[in-house]
C-alpha cells in the first residue's frame, strides 16, 4: 500500500494521523483511543527524563548502568523524532513504556 499523497505533492497527515492513531490505540495501555502518537510520545519521553534524574541521583553511582541505558533510548527517540520515522517511534515507545 503506498502512502497517500495530497494534491500540493506532500503526504496526506489527516490519513497518516488516522493510521499512526490507529497502530498507537493498539500499543497503548491506559490511553484513550483518540490520543495520537505525538502526544504519547513526548509524554513518555518526560517521564523517562524524570527517571533518568532519578537514577543519576542515586547515592554511591548506583544507578549509573541504568542512567545509561536510559540516556541512550532517550537519543534514539530524539533522533527518531527528528527524522520523523514513526516505525521507530512506535518501537522506542513501547520500549519507554517498559522502562521502570
Amino acid at each position: 500500500m503506498s502512502t497517500p499523497v495530497s494534491r500540493t505533492g506532500g503526504v496526506d497527515d489527516r490519513r497518516m494521523t488516522t493510521r499512526c492513531n490507529v497502530a498507537v490505540g493498539r500499543t497503548m495501555s491506559g490511553m484513550t483511543a483518540h490520543a495520537n502518537l505525538a502526544e504519547a510520545f513526548v509524554a513518555e519521553q518526560a517521564r523517562c527524563r524524570e527517571l533518568l534524574a532519578a537514577y543519576r541521583s542515586l547515592p554511591n553511582n548506583a544507578g549509573a548502568i541504568g542512567a545509561m541505558f536510559i540516556d541512550q533510548m532517550l537519543r534514539r527517540a530524539d533522533r527518531a523524532v527528528m527524522e520523523g520515522d514513526v516505525v521507530a517511534m512506535l518501537h522506542l515507545y513501547q520500549e519507554m513504556q517498559e522502562t521502570k
